[in-house]
Protein backbone atom coordinates (compact mmCIF):
# COMPACT_ATOMS: atom_id res chain seq x y z
CA UNK A 1 0.00 0.00 0.00
CA UNK A 2 1.67 3.29 -1.11
CA UNK A 3 0.03 6.33 0.12
CA UNK A 4 1.10 9.52 -1.54
CA UNK A 5 0.91 12.97 1.23
CA UNK A 6 -1.80 11.60 2.32
CA UNK A 7 -4.33 13.98 3.83
CA UNK A 8 -7.85 13.27 4.90
CA UNK A 9 -10.57 16.47 4.95
CA UNK A 10 -10.90 16.85 8.22
CA UNK A 11 -9.69 19.39 11.53
CA UNK A 12 -7.53 17.79 14.03
CA UNK A 13 -7.55 19.51 17.38
CA UNK A 14 -4.26 20.87 18.58
CA UNK A 15 -2.71 19.44 14.68
CA UNK A 16 -1.79 21.60 11.79
CA UNK A 17 -1.64 19.63 8.57
CA UNK A 18 -0.64 22.74 6.16
CA UNK A 19 1.23 25.66 6.23
CA UNK A 20 0.10 29.30 4.98
CA UNK A 21 0.95 32.19 3.83
CA UNK A 22 0.07 35.10 5.74
CA UNK A 23 -0.98 37.56 3.02
CA UNK A 24 -5.16 38.35 2.37
CA UNK A 25 -5.34 35.59 -0.26
CA UNK A 26 -4.01 32.69 1.37
CA UNK A 27 -5.72 33.91 4.65
CA UNK A 28 -8.95 33.51 2.63
CA UNK A 29 -7.90 30.11 1.17
CA UNK A 30 -7.00 29.17 4.78
CA UNK A 31 -10.42 29.82 5.75
CA UNK A 32 -12.20 28.02 2.77
CA UNK A 33 -9.90 25.22 3.37
CA UNK A 34 -10.82 24.98 7.30
CA UNK A 35 -14.64 25.45 6.77
CA UNK A 36 -14.59 22.89 3.96
CA UNK A 37 -12.58 19.97 6.42
CA UNK A 38 -14.92 21.17 9.07
CA UNK A 39 -18.26 19.72 6.86
CA UNK A 40 -16.25 16.55 5.04
CA UNK A 41 -14.78 15.14 8.22
CA UNK A 42 -13.33 12.34 6.58
CA UNK A 43 -12.68 9.20 8.38
CA UNK A 44 -8.54 8.20 9.71
CA UNK A 45 -6.01 6.95 6.87
CA UNK A 46 -5.99 3.15 7.75
CA UNK A 47 -3.66 0.24 6.86
CA UNK A 48 -5.96 -2.69 6.37
CA UNK A 49 -4.62 -6.20 8.40
CA UNK A 50 -4.33 -7.37 4.98
CA UNK A 51 -1.36 -5.45 3.91
CA UNK A 52 1.92 -7.14 4.51
CA UNK A 53 4.06 -3.71 3.18
CA UNK A 54 2.99 -0.35 3.50
CA UNK A 55 4.79 3.06 2.81
CA UNK A 56 3.99 6.94 2.88
CA UNK A 57 5.61 9.43 1.05
CA UNK A 58 5.03 12.57 2.53
CA UNK A 59 6.30 16.09 3.41
CA UNK A 60 5.45 18.74 5.77
CA UNK A 61 7.10 21.87 3.89
CA UNK A 62 6.68 25.83 4.82
CA UNK A 63 4.96 27.94 1.73
CA UNK A 64 8.60 30.10 2.54
CA UNK A 65 10.37 27.44 0.36
CA UNK A 66 8.17 27.64 -3.15
CA UNK A 67 8.50 30.70 -5.58
CA UNK A 68 5.76 33.09 -5.94
CA UNK A 69 4.76 31.80 -9.29
CA UNK A 70 3.78 28.30 -7.01
CA UNK A 71 0.19 28.16 -5.58
CA UNK A 72 1.86 26.57 -2.39
CA UNK A 73 3.40 29.77 -1.48
CA UNK A 74 -0.12 30.72 -0.59
CA UNK A 75 -1.55 27.36 0.79
CA UNK A 76 0.64 23.93 1.16
CA UNK A 77 -1.36 21.12 2.52
CA UNK A 78 0.73 18.31 4.51
CA UNK A 79 0.27 15.35 4.39
CA UNK A 80 0.32 12.69 7.31
CA UNK A 81 3.90 11.51 8.48
CA UNK A 82 5.62 9.67 11.02
CA UNK A 83 3.72 11.18 13.67
CA UNK A 84 1.35 7.99 14.68
CA UNK A 85 -2.23 9.49 13.16
CA UNK A 86 -2.50 6.74 10.61
CA UNK A 87 -3.94 3.52 11.66
CA UNK A 88 -1.53 0.44 11.28
CA UNK A 89 -3.73 -2.65 11.29
CA UNK A 90 -1.38 -4.39 9.60
CA UNK A 91 1.12 -6.71 10.71
CA UNK A 92 3.84 -4.96 9.30
CA UNK A 93 5.48 -1.32 9.89
CA UNK A 94 4.66 1.57 7.87
CA UNK A 95 7.69 3.10 5.93
CA UNK A 96 7.90 6.78 5.93
CA UNK A 97 9.61 8.83 3.07
CA UNK A 98 10.00 12.67 4.68
CA UNK A 99 10.60 14.77 1.55
CA UNK A 100 9.92 18.27 3.33
CA UNK A 101 12.05 21.11 2.13
CA UNK A 102 13.70 18.76 -1.07
CA UNK A 103 14.46 19.91 -4.18
CA UNK A 104 14.01 17.78 -7.35
CA UNK A 105 15.17 19.01 -11.25
CA UNK A 106 12.40 19.01 -13.37
CA UNK A 107 9.63 19.30 -10.29
CA UNK A 108 11.36 21.99 -7.68
CA UNK A 109 10.69 22.52 -4.39
CA UNK A 110 8.30 19.10 -2.78
CA UNK A 111 4.64 20.33 -1.67
CA UNK A 112 1.52 18.63 -1.51
CA UNK A 113 1.10 18.15 -5.21
CA UNK A 114 4.86 17.35 -6.23
CA UNK A 115 5.22 14.11 -3.87
CA UNK A 116 2.84 12.88 -6.76
CA UNK A 117 5.33 14.16 -9.38
CA UNK A 118 8.10 12.70 -7.61
CA UNK A 119 6.57 9.46 -7.43
CA UNK A 120 5.84 9.22 -10.56
CA UNK A 121 9.06 10.80 -12.26
CA UNK A 122 11.31 8.40 -9.58
CA UNK A 123 9.11 5.38 -8.58
CA UNK A 124 5.96 4.90 -10.58
CA UNK A 125 6.90 5.61 -14.28
CA UNK A 126 10.59 4.00 -14.23
CA UNK A 127 9.23 0.26 -12.88
CA UNK A 128 11.70 0.44 -10.18
CA UNK A 129 10.64 -2.20 -8.05
CA UNK A 130 11.62 -1.41 -4.42
CA UNK A 131 12.52 -4.40 -2.49
CA UNK A 132 12.78 -3.85 1.54
CA UNK A 133 13.67 -6.41 4.39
Amino acid sequence: MTMLDPHPATNYPNRVYYSASIVATALTLEETYLAFQAVAVDPPVIVPRAVNYAEVFFQHTPVGKFGLTNTESLLNLWGQGNDGIIINNSYSSIHYHELTSQTFAGIGTIGHSEVHEYYQTFIGDQGISLTYS
